[in-house]
């Protein structure tokens, strides 16, 4: 069976991490235990400040990490693809929501977001 090309899957993450950056972040994606209210309120008051040209950065630069993903068939985004209902969708969330706490960490470095996670 042929593999889906990227733009045909049903996740569009660039539409997620838009979502994303316009969410209070709450830190949901850690664990109680591993939660830092401080780390948490710090995030979000960046979150709060961001432009419209930030938001673009970090949505392009999501979008170009999940095609990477795809394309070389890293198992955690394999994982979100083919999950059933919308579990693969909230996995999606989970992953760009960390994503961002790492982007405004570095106040929008491209750094922030390498090619591809570990699996």
């Amino acid at each position: 069976m042929k593999r889906a090309k990227f733009d045909d899957l049903p996740l569009i993450p660039r539409i997620v991490a838009e979502s994303v950056c316009s969410r209070p972040y709450t830190g949901q994606e850690w664990g109680p235990q591993l939660r830092d209210s401080r780390m948490v309120e710090q995030v979000e008051a960046r979150r709060r400040q961001m432009t419209p040209e930030q938001v673009e950065e970090f949505a392009s630069l999501s979008e170009a990490r999940c095609r990477k993903a795809w394309e070389s068939g890293a198992a955690w985004f394999r994982k979100c693809v083919r999950a059933e209902g919308d579990a693969g969708r909230d996995q999606l969330y989970a992953w760009i929501t960390h994503w961002l706490a790492a982007y405004l960490a570095t106040r929008g470095s491209a750094l922030a977001v390498p090619a591809v996670p570990a699996t």
